[in-house]
């Protein structure tokens, strides 16, 4: 079940906290695929592409349906591989798969896709994201989850 994870007070995102998975989203056969975390990783997505609307001209964006499928999949490694906001980070993994955020950095100075997408929907839409939790199109599990 996706939840909150409190970020320590100074963070480098500036943020008190990411909306988070419970598990790791992906195309890989032993990703789970909850469908939770699935919508909240293709809603951060289709969110955040707004604020990039050049990014993938043409390409279907993720739905919130909360099921993992192909444009899903695609943003995924669209955005691992492009940054898409000029946040490219050397060293940081491509992998198709979303992780659970333990923190706003891995590996010492990559972010968590998973809270640069919370980063940057809140940069572009922060009503969108602090109201997250009340979003009628999120399933009624994954809004109780994020509160």
């Amino acid at each position: 079940m996706a939840g909150k994870l409190v970020l320590s007070a100074g963070n480098a995102a500036g943020m008190p906290f990411v909306y988070n998975l419970s598990k790791h989203v992906g195309s890989r056969a032993a990703n789970p695929n909850d469908g939770d975390d699935v919508q909240l990783v293709q809603f951060l997505l289709r969110e955040v592409l707004k604020a990039f609307p050049n990014a993938g001209k043409g390409l279907p964006r993720p739905a919130p349906t909360s099921v993992f499928d192909v444009a899903t999949a695609f943003w995924i490694f669209k955005f691992q591989a492009d940054g898409l906001d000029g946040g490219k980070t050397p060293g940081a993994e491509i992998d198709g798969v979303v992780s659970p955020a333990r923190g706003v950095f891995y590996a010492g100075h990559c972010p968590w896709l998973i809270g640069r997408l919370n980063f940057l929907l809140n940069q572009s839409a922060p009503a969108t994201w602090r109201d997250l939790p009340n979003n009628p199109e999120l399933r009624p599990s994954l809004r109780a989850s994020l509160k």
